[in-house]
Protein backbone atom coordinates (compact mmCIF):
# COMPACT_ATOMS: atom_id res chain seq x y z
CA UNK A 1 0.00 0.00 0.00
CA UNK A 2 3.16 2.17 0.48
CA UNK A 3 3.66 2.31 -3.19
CA UNK A 4 -0.14 3.93 -3.97
CA UNK A 5 0.63 6.48 -1.43
CA UNK A 6 3.66 7.39 -3.18
CA UNK A 7 2.45 7.59 -6.76
CA UNK A 8 -0.44 9.79 -5.47
CA UNK A 9 2.25 12.34 -3.82
CA UNK A 10 4.23 12.20 -6.67
CA UNK A 11 1.35 13.09 -9.21
CA UNK A 12 0.04 16.08 -6.87
CA UNK A 13 3.72 17.31 -6.92
CA UNK A 14 4.64 17.03 -10.55
CA UNK A 15 1.00 18.61 -10.96
CA UNK A 16 0.56 22.04 -12.63
CA UNK A 17 -0.33 25.66 -10.78
CA UNK A 18 -3.30 27.33 -12.66
CA UNK A 19 -3.46 31.14 -11.84
CA UNK A 20 -6.76 31.59 -12.29
CA UNK A 21 -6.55 35.51 -13.50
CA UNK A 22 -4.04 34.42 -16.17
CA UNK A 23 -5.93 32.05 -17.45
CA UNK A 24 -9.44 35.08 -17.20
CA UNK A 25 -7.04 37.05 -19.41
CA UNK A 26 -6.09 34.98 -22.22
CA UNK A 27 -9.77 33.84 -22.60
CA UNK A 28 -10.90 37.47 -22.67
CA UNK A 29 -8.33 38.19 -25.39
CA UNK A 30 -9.24 35.66 -27.09
CA UNK A 31 -12.98 36.59 -27.35
CA UNK A 32 -11.45 39.82 -28.09
CA UNK A 33 -9.85 38.75 -31.03
CA UNK A 34 -12.59 36.99 -32.18
CA UNK A 35 -14.66 39.65 -32.54
CA UNK A 36 -12.63 41.73 -34.22
CA UNK A 37 -12.12 39.39 -36.45
CA UNK A 38 -16.20 39.62 -36.80
CA UNK A 39 -16.50 43.22 -36.52
CA UNK A 40 -13.52 45.05 -37.52
CA UNK A 41 -12.86 48.36 -35.78
CA UNK A 42 -13.92 51.51 -37.41
CA UNK A 43 -10.82 52.67 -40.05
CA UNK A 44 -9.94 56.64 -39.26
CA UNK A 45 -11.51 59.11 -41.72
CA UNK A 46 -8.01 59.54 -43.15
CA UNK A 47 -7.97 56.16 -44.38
CA UNK A 48 -11.25 55.83 -45.41
CA UNK A 49 -10.48 59.38 -48.15
CA UNK A 50 -7.19 57.36 -48.92
CA UNK A 51 -9.16 54.25 -50.20
CA UNK A 52 -12.13 56.38 -51.82
CA UNK A 53 -9.12 58.33 -53.90
CA UNK A 54 -7.34 55.04 -54.13
CA UNK A 55 -11.10 53.46 -55.71
CA UNK A 56 -11.22 56.73 -58.00
CA UNK A 57 -7.83 56.66 -59.38
CA UNK A 58 -8.02 52.73 -60.23
CA UNK A 59 -11.76 53.57 -61.77
CA UNK A 60 -10.25 56.33 -63.84
CA UNK A 61 -7.08 54.73 -64.94
CA UNK A 62 -9.09 52.21 -66.20
CA UNK A 63 -11.42 54.04 -67.79
CA UNK A 64 -8.84 55.57 -69.51
CA UNK A 65 -6.47 52.38 -70.68
CA UNK A 66 -10.28 51.33 -72.37
CA UNK A 67 -10.78 55.03 -74.27
CA UNK A 68 -7.28 54.24 -75.36
CA UNK A 69 -7.60 50.67 -76.41
CA UNK A 70 -10.99 51.67 -78.20
CA UNK A 71 -9.29 54.29 -80.22
CA UNK A 72 -6.66 51.97 -80.88
CA UNK A 73 -8.23 49.60 -82.07
CA UNK A 74 -10.52 51.78 -84.22
CA UNK A 75 -7.30 53.35 -85.78
CA UNK A 76 -6.16 49.70 -86.72
CA UNK A 77 -9.27 49.19 -88.01
CA UNK A 78 -9.70 52.12 -90.31
CA UNK A 79 -5.87 51.54 -91.46
CA UNK A 80 -7.22 47.72 -92.58
CA UNK A 81 -9.97 49.39 -94.61
CA UNK A 82 -7.80 52.03 -96.29
CA UNK A 83 -5.57 49.25 -96.61
CA UNK A 84 -7.86 46.90 -98.86
CA UNK A 85 -9.40 49.80 -100.90
CA UNK A 86 -5.85 50.90 -101.92
CA UNK A 87 -5.51 47.21 -103.36
CA UNK A 88 -8.81 47.74 -104.97
CA UNK A 89 -7.97 50.99 -106.43
CA UNK A 90 -4.21 49.85 -107.36
CA UNK A 91 -6.06 46.81 -109.48
CA UNK A 92 -8.74 49.00 -111.39
CA UNK A 93 -5.74 51.25 -112.29
CA UNK A 94 -3.92 48.35 -113.65
CA UNK A 95 -7.00 46.92 -115.48
CA UNK A 96 -7.74 50.60 -117.02
CA UNK A 97 -3.62 50.44 -117.55
CA UNK A 98 -4.31 47.22 -119.60
CA UNK A 99 -7.43 48.62 -121.29
CA UNK A 100 -5.75 51.74 -122.23
CA UNK A 101 -2.51 49.95 -123.85
CA UNK A 102 -5.30 47.76 -125.71
CA UNK A 103 -7.04 50.71 -127.10
CA UNK A 104 -3.54 52.72 -127.92
CA UNK A 105 -2.64 49.05 -129.90
CA UNK A 106 -5.89 49.23 -131.59
CA UNK A 107 -5.72 53.00 -132.63
CA UNK A 108 -2.30 52.08 -133.96
CA UNK A 109 -4.00 49.65 -136.13
CA UNK A 110 -6.63 51.60 -137.65
CA UNK A 111 -4.21 53.15 -140.01
CA UNK A 112 -4.00 49.90 -141.47
CA UNK A 113 -5.82 49.14 -144.45
CA UNK A 114 -6.04 45.32 -144.18
CA UNK A 115 -6.95 45.52 -140.19
CA UNK A 116 -9.97 48.28 -141.32
CA UNK A 117 -11.28 45.93 -143.92
CA UNK A 118 -10.96 42.45 -141.49
CA UNK A 119 -13.13 44.17 -139.12
CA UNK A 120 -15.52 45.73 -141.45
CA UNK A 121 -16.05 42.04 -142.59
CA UNK A 122 -16.45 40.52 -138.95
CA UNK A 123 -18.52 42.72 -137.15
CA UNK A 124 -20.06 44.96 -139.50
CA UNK A 125 -20.80 41.74 -141.83
CA UNK A 126 -19.71 44.25 -145.05
CA UNK A 127 -18.58 42.83 -148.30
CA UNK A 128 -17.05 43.80 -151.62
CA UNK A 129 -19.73 44.18 -154.67
CA UNK A 130 -20.26 40.99 -156.61
CA UNK A 131 -19.09 38.90 -153.21
CA UNK A 132 -21.52 36.46 -151.33
CA UNK A 133 -21.85 35.95 -147.94
CA UNK A 134 -22.47 32.54 -145.90
CA UNK A 135 -23.69 32.53 -142.47
CA UNK A 136 -23.84 29.68 -140.68
CA UNK A 137 -26.54 29.00 -138.23
CA UNK A 138 -25.83 27.45 -134.99
CA UNK A 139 -27.42 23.82 -134.13
CA UNK A 140 -29.57 25.91 -131.41
CA UNK A 141 -32.49 27.65 -133.30
CA UNK A 142 -32.54 30.31 -130.28
CA UNK A 143 -28.50 30.89 -130.16
CA UNK A 144 -29.13 32.15 -134.11
CA UNK A 145 -30.57 35.38 -133.21
CA UNK A 146 -30.89 38.42 -136.15
CA UNK A 147 -27.95 36.17 -138.37
CA UNK A 148 -29.84 34.43 -141.09
CA UNK A 149 -29.78 33.91 -145.10
CA UNK A 150 -27.35 35.15 -147.27
CA UNK A 151 -26.45 38.69 -148.46
CA UNK A 152 -25.32 39.74 -152.29
CA UNK A 153 -24.22 43.12 -153.32
CA UNK A 154 -23.36 46.34 -151.97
Amino acid sequence: MKSKKNRGASAFEEAEVIDFEQARRERREKRRQKLEKLNPPEPDPQELKRNAKRRRFVVFSTAVILFLGAVIVSAGIKLWNLHLEKQEVLAQIEALTQRQAELENELLQLDDDEYIEQKARSELHMIFPGETMYVVLPDNPDAAGDEGGETEGN
